[in-house]
């Protein structure tokens, strides 16, 4: 997956973090967050405790999610708000935070894979792209 390295409004990411631990795979589609953005983050949390610095990401983390998979018993989805990020297991939450504040790179998607593999096939046979022709 390719990104761009300006972070324009708007922009959406996609992210997927594999199964592991005995949770399921998580999907989710996020703000990337810049370095000024970062800053401001870090200027919020200074003097403040580990419990209002924990509150104080997981809303910027909440800012920052589109949206996600993760539902309940019911199959409902979980709304993706501070509270309930912050009753995630603390692997989770912590591999999202990476992955949304500090730009981390998230797993490779199995289903993009083949989204990719099924576009590769389309173009080889359509014979190339028109720059990848010999002539």
């Amino acid at each position: 997956m390719d990104r761009k390295p300006i972070i324009e409004d708007g922009y959406t990411q996609k992210a997927y973090i594999a199964p592991a631990m005995g949770f399921p795979a998580i999907r989710f589609s996020y703000r990337p967050t810049s370095r000024h953005q970062l800053n401001g983050y870090f200027d919020k949390t200074e003097g403040k405790s580990r419990v209002q610095i924990g509150a104080i990401e997981a809303q910027e983390i909440a800012n920052k999610l589109v949206d996600w998979n993760l539902t309940d018993d019911s199959g409902n989805l979980w709304p993706h708000n501070p509270g309930n990020l912050l009753k995630l297991w603390t692997p989770l939450y912590n591999r999202i935070a990476s992955i949304v504040l500090h730009g981390s790179e998230s797993d490779p998607d199995p289903d993009a894979k083949s989204q990719d593999t099924e576009i590769q096939k389309i173009i080889e046979s359509a014979g190339g792209l028109e720059g990848d022709r010999k002539n």
